[in-house]
């Protein structure tokens, strides 16, 4: 498995995991820790690590280089989609 979808799978469980945990304390509290709020921004960023994982080829010797041999269109979609998780938690979460 390449590590990009690796670490896609990981974000999408912990934004999940993050934005359930903001939404259900929103709704029962009124209030939930401003960190929780990162849960969209790791659930859109993992979506696009998984359709998109950069570079296939698996290096065993360091985990930046995996970043760095990916093409610059993924690069691209990754930070649109983590700029769009943001704008989600903002619009929904928070009610800006």
């Amino acid at each position: 498995m390449p590590e990009g979808r690796a670490l896609g799978i990981l974000f999408v469980v912990i934004g999940i995991l993050a934005t359930g945990i903001a939404w259900w304390l929103l709704n029962s509290n009124g209030s939930a820790p401003r960190i929780l709020v990162a849960g969209p921004v790791f659930l859109t960023l993992g979506l696009s690590l998984i359709i998109l994982p950069g570079s296939t080829r698996v290096s065993t010797t360091a985990y930046g280089r995996w970043f760095k041999d990916s093409p610059w269109l993924h690069k691209i979609v990754w930070i649109a989609s983590a700029i769009g998780g943001f704008y989600l938690a903002i619009h929904y979460l928070l009610g800006g």
